[in-house]
């Protein structure tokens, strides 16, 4: 939970799925009373509730109406799950974890993480744990841990030949 001097004591709220109206997408939705919130994760998926779209916002109601207006997935929409946060930038990581698990269809960035990451090779080990695991999608991590926990499958190129002067 969210708490300081500016949150209210309530968020975050997550909502139940609800059905979304294609054509007013904003009227039939339930929102919690009082809700002047900073960002809402909002996650939008088909009939057969697959992840179609998952993104944040600070006001819903325009950019559902982006979606409608916009997004070729937008027919494909039936329910909708809000999540109400009261500060700036809370449901960034939320989003994040949503993205990595859900693996919606239509979202285009974010959802695999960076194709490289920077990672420190000195110092803490813990640092550059933190980054696979904040970043890189399971499987891949899995993989790697696999991988490095046989340290003879990695090849040893042999050293070039001393240099001589010709002749020698």
């Amino acid at each position: 939970m969210i708490e300081n001097a500016d949150t209210p004591a309530w968020m975050p709220v997550h909502m139940p799925l609800q059905r979304l109206d294609r054509e007013d997408p904003v009227a039939s939705l339930h929102i919690p009373d009082g809700a002047q919130c900073a960002a809402v994760l909002y996650r939008v998926y088909d009939a057969s509730r697959q992840a179609l779209y998952i993104g944040q916002t600070s006001t819903v109601s325009t950019r559902l109406k982006a979606h409608r207006r916009d997004s070729k997935w937008w027919s494909l929409a039936e329910y909708i799950a809000l999540s109400f946060y009261g500060a700036y930038g809370s449901a960034v990581e939320p989003e994040r974890t949503a993205l990595r698990n859900e693996r919606p269809r239509f979202n285009t960035q974010s959802v695999r993480g960076p194709a490289y990451v920077r990672l420190p090779l000195h110092g803490d080990v813990r640092d550059a744990a933190e980054l696979i695991h904040a970043q890189a999608d399971p499987g891949f991590v899995a993989a790697l841990a696999e991988l490095l926990a046989a340290p003879g499958s990695f090849p040893r190129p042999a050293p070039p030949p001393p240099a001589r002067l010709p002749g020698e």
